[in-house]
């Protein structure tokens, strides 16, 4: 509380009265009314609930300064649109009915969820994931679209652990190596620049292979497909990894291609 009182004395001194007590209410907002409100939703990616964060009652109608400071992009609308859009249109397009799909690299679980539907009850979903809370997230957001019974996250590094999101492999995750990759009729590789690894040193050849290339991490899209072409893969098509970031996947060469046997 002496640091609340310090905080809001020293608005008080440079803005004034009415922005102090309005900085102390939303102080208090955050910190003990909103944890009270009942959760009435999850940020949204790609129209996809997530277990990142969560949406309380009055949020959308109370301005940013009332909200955590992890929520004031998202405000008002906790959405992401296009986000992964190149992948996921990839997973509509190649996975079927009772399909095995191999996940390297689950963020924050939305393709793996949409993979899952694809693959419906009779197929299976194996994620692996580097960072423990990332790892989290992604069974939290399998849970919330209610797809946790055909799917399954191992907190684990494939190959080489180059640029691991969230907490950065705290935790000890387990290490795979390519040539371990189980047997699966479509594969994701969205692992960060560890792609051009496992690439060359998987042993499965799944039908159809999603690969995000990142050229920013060592792994170019050019590199990509022709590894992807010495295994006897053809690949179908490539774009922009998110077509909402496109400058930025252009500039630092972050792509996916859609490759098939």
């Amino acid at each position: 509380m002496h640091r609340l009182y310090r905080r809001i004395k020293g608005v008080y001194s440079q803005h004034g009265a009415a922005a102090a007590l309005t900085r102390g209410v939303a102080f208090l907002h955050r910190k003990i009314f909103r944890r009270a409100m009942p959760i009435v939703g999850h940020l949204k990616r790609s129209g996809v609930p997530t277990g990142e964060m969560e949406r309380r009652l009055g949020d959308r109608l109370l301005p940013p300064l009332f909200l955590p400071v992890h929520l004031h992009q998202y405000h008002p609308n906790f959405s992401v649109p296009q986000y992964e859009d190149a992948l996921l249109e990839g997973i509509r397009q190649h996975v079927r009915p009772g399909d095995r799909v191999v996940v390297v690299g689950g963020g924050v679980g939305v393709t793996s969820t949409v993979a899952a539907r694809q693959a419906g009850s009779e197929g299976q979903v194996l994620v692996y994931e580097g960072s423990e809370e990332m790892s989290l997230i992604t069974r939290r957001t399998l849970a919330i679209n209610g797809v946790e019974k055909n799917t399954e996250v191992r907190h684990a590094v494939v190959g080489e652990a180059i640029s691991v999101r969230g907490d950065d492999t705290e935790g000890s995750p387990s290490q795979v190596t390519p040539k371990d990759l189980p047997k699966c009729e479509v594969m994701e590789l969205d692992c960060e620049g560890a792609e051009i690894a496992i690439l060359e040193n998987m042993q499965v050849r799944p039908g159809s292979i999603l690969v995000e290339s990142h050229g920013v991490h060592g792994a170019p899209t050019d590199e990509v497909r022709r590894i992807l072409r010495d295994k006897g893969y053809t690949v179908r098509r490539t774009q922009v990894a998110e077509s909402r970031l496109e400058k930025t996947c252009i500039e630092n060469d972050i792509k996916v291609l859609f490759a098939t046997r």
